[in-house]
């Protein structure tokens, strides 16, 4: 985890295009030179990226089928894997997961199951924000029933454009884009609870280069705020704005480690 971690900062300092470039640091730091590139089909453990989209057509066709009139798809979602949040945090893991859909008559094998994990634990955490799979979900029924005003769609579309100009001003400036945003958020959470309100995020950001709309900025708090409480914690806002390692990486750096 801890090793992902690390190549998550170096990952966001890339632009997509330089997957290559991400292979060859890897290989040269670590003096290997048998790590599988984007398309290695060898590691056991890996789906195709077809079939992962295929998997998710047909979770999707169950969860339309339990819906019905004017219920949106995301409620659906919500109600089946809030059943099975048992710790009542908002997260399942991938053995509640695996029960959930199978409770709507997805029974897939557990390698394709862990592959469709992965994808949406969007943080590496081993669990996924139900809220935001029911968001996705919801946007990808957006449009199936004209009677259905999606609740979701709005609130939980990330925000791209900010988080790619964002991205951006942090490129310029190499790896210490991403370490001088930490500092200045420990700088700000003066009583050190790792959390900052609106208008500090606000500061935060100016100070570290990034210049925002007034409407850009309501976006991105809102989608980073997951819990709708107001604050933002140093690993919502720092994961919120570095994403998650491409397919291609994620396997290079785990056939790395």
């Amino acid at each position: 985890m801890g090793f992902i971690e690390y190549y998550l900062d170096a990952s966001c300092m890339l632009p997509a295009e330089k997957d290559q470039w991400f292979k060859q640091a890897i290989c040269s730091v670590w003096s290997i030179n048998n790590v599988a590139d984007g398309n290695d089909t060898r590691s056991g453990d890996y789906v195709a990226t077809a079939r992962i989209n295929q998997l998710e057509d047909i979770i999707l066709e169950k969860i339309r089928q339990k819906t019905h009139g004017a219920q949106d798809e995301g409620k659906t979602v919500r109600k089946i894997f809030k059943h099975f949040d048992n710790e009542g945090y908002g997260t399942i893991n991938c053995q509640e997961f695996t029960k959930a859909i199978e409770t709507i008559g997805c029974y897939f094998n557990q390698k394709e199951v862990n592959a469709l994990f992965k994808k949406h634990d969007t943080n590496c955490s081993g669990k996924i924000d139900f809220e935001e799979f029911s968001g996705w979900v919801a946007c990808r029924g957006a449009g199936n029933n004209p009677n259905v005003k999606n609740q979701f769609k709005t609130v939980r579309a990330p925000p791209k454009d900010c988080i790619d100009k964002i991205r951006a001003q942090l490129r310029m400036k190499g790896m210490n884009g991403m370490r001088s945003m930490i500092t200045l958020f420990r700088k700000f959470d003066i009583n050190g609870d790792n959390r900052l309100d609106r208008h500090e995020i606000s500061w935060l950001l100016k100070q570290n280069g990034h210049y925002l709309s007034e409407a850009e900025f309501e976006q991105l708090f809102r989608y980073f705020d997951k819990n709708n409480d107001g604050v933002l914690t140093l690993s919502e806002l720092i994961n919120g704005v570095r994403g998650n390692l491409s397919e291609a990486r994620t396997r290079c750096v785990k056939e790395a480690w």
